[in-house]
């Protein structure tokens, strides 16, 4: 799969001079031939391989990167995604002062999904589509509220000298360090989302469905919204977000282990919510999440 990474790469066409820096976080010794060889096969100026003298973690191989990367402007790729062509040149055209600019991507995998009524289904078809007439538009504080509005770092053009000045990837908000870092990016900065399918995100192969991991997601996505919920000036709204926000987390710990197959205990006790009731039925979960997001678009109007 990093060669369909690399090859996603280096066809980018646009006016304009880009390396693409391959760093080799892995100590097989069987593991390190293979990718040399395949570095070799390509015979291109462009490719440049760097090779860890011991594994320093997924986030550390990030900072790692945009230590060692030599252009102003830069994204992150795993070498199990892809992006799309004409990426390069599209949000290099959307630029605007120091602002990132991130893509819609394309999921690959099957993603377990939680059963839900049909109209819900086609409410959402509904509303994708409708956000899909807006080509460009600028991130806002509701769009953290609700979440990660990207997958990771995939397919987000960020500047580099604003990456080093907020420190990269703090290894401490682990598995969502790309969650806090671009939610802090956009605080300096701003953002903008293009809403075109622009990048391939794996899911396959992702680990993003590990308990721990998803304990990590509900902590570090709750982090968040407390930092968010803080600028609401009235008591009584700040307190209404209060309670979104512990049941949101609610209602998400039981979204994962209805799609998951979870058992409660372990991410439970990770966020530690021991009044956790139970789920319910998927009709009242589903009515359950309908409402929190319902109270988070109204909270958006006092941020």
């Amino acid at each position: 799969m990093l060669g369909e990474a690399i090859d996603s790469a280096l066809s980018q066409k646009a006016d304009r001079k880009f390396e693409v820096v391959v760093i080799d976080n892995c100590q097989d010794a069987a593991v390190c031939a293979e990718v040399d060889k395949m570095i070799r096969s390509y015979g291109d100026d462009r490719l440049v391989l760097y090779r860890n003298e011991e594994n320093i973690g997924m986030f550390g191989n990030w900072n790692r990167g945009i230590e060692l990367a030599q252009g102003a402007w830069l994204t992150i790729l795993n070498d199990d995604d892809r992006l799309a062509d004409g990426w390069l040149e599209t949000v290099m055209g959307i630029r605007s002062g120091n602002a990132f600019v991130g893509v819609d991507a394309e999921v690959i995998g099957d993603i377990p999904r939680a059963p839900m009524p049909y109209g819900i289904i086609l409410v959402r078809k509904a509303w994708r589509k409708l956000s899909k007439i807006i080509r460009v538009r600028r991130l806002g504080k509701c769009d953290y509220l609700r979440g990660h509005p990207f997958y990771g770092s995939l397919g987000v053009l960020f500047e580099k000298r604003s990456l080093v000045d907020l420190g990269g990837y703090d290894e401490k908000y682990w598995p969502s360090s790309d969650y806090v870092l671009s939610y802090l990016y956009f605080r300096r900065s701003g953002g903008f989302l293009i809403n075109r399918v622009l990048a391939e995100y794996r899911w396959e192969d992702n680990a993003s469905r590990r308990p721990d991991v998803l304990a990590g997601f509900l902590r570090i996505g709750g982090f968040v919204r407390e930092d968010l919920l803080q600028k609401l000036r009235f008591p009584i709204v700040y307190n209404l977000g209060r309670w979104y926000s512990i049941n949101r987390t609610k209602v998400d710990l039981c979204w994962f282990e209805r799609r998951f197959s979870l058992g409660l205990e372990f991410v439970h006790n990770s966020v530690d919510y021991s009044n956790l009731k139970g789920c319910g039925g998927s009709g009242a979960l589903v009515t359950k999440k309908f409402f929190i997001k319902a109270l988070g678009l109204v909270l958006c109007l006092f941020l």
